[in-house]
């Protein structure tokens, strides 16, 4: 491109639309339509006007999506989906560059956002079928990072998303996790309105940071807090160029996550299994002070305190982080004596036959060796869902 996207932001920052803005703009000769970018979670909104007549489909088939979020109608080409490996022309995606004309107000980031809960294993290919046939995920978002050293995929559910990571190089940090630790429950991640502001207040409260990186050629900046002062685990904080999208071009990594149709065809691997939820993540830790620097005075949870014992009978404390901008939870069992870790993902279905419910233990946890950190299975017809 000429000029990125993620430069022109940085020279003139897109602004809001509201959704009853974007509704308006619906006829042939004043034409947006918005489309979801990275991480299926800012939609940018177009002005296709120009556009309607050089569509190479023909204008008809755009027109029942103006004034709409078309994510859908423009992924979704195919039939399948995704066929042999690839969605919309590439072509496609970098035309839509000189269109955009703002961020669709709703999804405009203005307080920390709970995005999603990532493992590191010794392989994703072998956890996909978990994912799709048992939990009813959708494969939407994998990815490589070669300066990192791993490669992953993401799935999407219900409500909240998982992500899988694997070692992609000898010097990987995964390599020393997974010696360490196994397979488990790695990171936590979350979206913030302005990462410096949330540094600086991690700073003044004394928090370690892992790591400062500025990804210009994503579209995001992040640090990491260390797991040592969070109960284990380690946390990501994101401030995400809304402006800068990286398009699913190629999703075909992975060979468990795709299937042949009758006549030969590569599509998505497709489940009946309705979707799950993921509510959360379930942790340790040996302080309520420093829990709550953590996640309330650094990332603005509301906080519920509640007592029981444990199945050892003894009492515990346990407190629950919850954010207005998703159901989405951080619930911290306070345990001295025990070592910081994480305990389970919490996951709700709402279907009393789901294929989940048959791999619950006695304590309703499901074990699945290559993720390691167990889940917690809730069965809640209407809860948080």
């Amino acid at each position: 491109w000429a000029l990125s996207v993620l430069e022109m932001a940085d020279k003139q920052p897109l602004p809001s639309v509201p959704l009853e803005e974007l509704q308006k703009h619906n006829t042939k000769d004043d034409a947006w339509i918005a489309i979801k970018g990275y991480n299926d979670s800012w939609p940018i909104v177009y002005d296709i006007t120009q556009y309607l007549e050089k569509h190479p489909g023909g204008s008809a088939l755009l027109l029942p999506h103006l004034g709409t979020v078309a994510t859908e109608a423009f992924f979704n080409k195919f039939e399948g989906k995704i066929e042999n490996g690839h969605v919309h022309a590439e072509e496609a995606m970098n035309l839509l560059t000189s269109m955009m004309i703002g961020v669709l107000d709703s999804h405009v980031i203005r307080s920390p956002k709970f995005d999603h809960i990532a493992f590191g294993t010794f392989g994703v290919d072998p956890v996909i079928p978990f994912m799709v046939d048992v939990l009813g995920g959708s494969y939407y978002d994998p990815f490589r990072n070669p300066p990192g050293g791993f490669k992953g995929a993401q799935y999407k559910f219900r409500t909240g998303k998982l992500e899988i990571l694997e070692p992609d190089s000898s010097s990987s940090f995964l390599n020393r996790f997974l010696a360490r630790d196994g397979p488990r429950a790695h990171h936590t991640t979350f979206y913030v309105p302005d990462l410096e502001i949330y540094l600086e207040r991690a700073k003044s409260l004394g928090l370690k940071i892992v790591d400062y990186i500025e990804k210009r050629d994503l579209g995001w900046r992040h640090f990491f807090l260390h797991p040592s002062q969070t109960g284990g685990i380690v946390v990501q904080i994101v401030k995400v160029t809304q402006y800068k999208q990286r398009w699913r071009v190629r999703l075909d990594r992975f060979p468990s996550g795709f299937q042949r149709t009758s006549d030969g065809r590569l599509i998505e691997r497709l489940s009946d299994t309705p979707p799950v939820n993921i509510l959360g993540i379930h942790l340790t830790h040996n302080s309520q002070e420093q829990a709550e620097k953590i996640w309330v005075r650094l990332l603005e949870a509301h906080v519920t305190r509640t007592v029981g014992k444990n199945k050892a009978g003894v009492q515990e404390e346990s407190l629950l982080f919850s954010w207005g901008t998703g159901p989405q939870t951080v619930r911290v069992t306070i345990n001295k004596a025990r070592e910081p870790g994480p305990l389970a993902i919490e996951v709700g279905v709402s279907t009393p036959n789901h294929p989940l419910l048959k791999w619950r233990d006695t304590e309703g946890l499901v074990w699945k060796k290559e993720l390691g950190t167990p889940l917690h299975v809730i069965y809640e017809p209407s809860a948080r869902l």
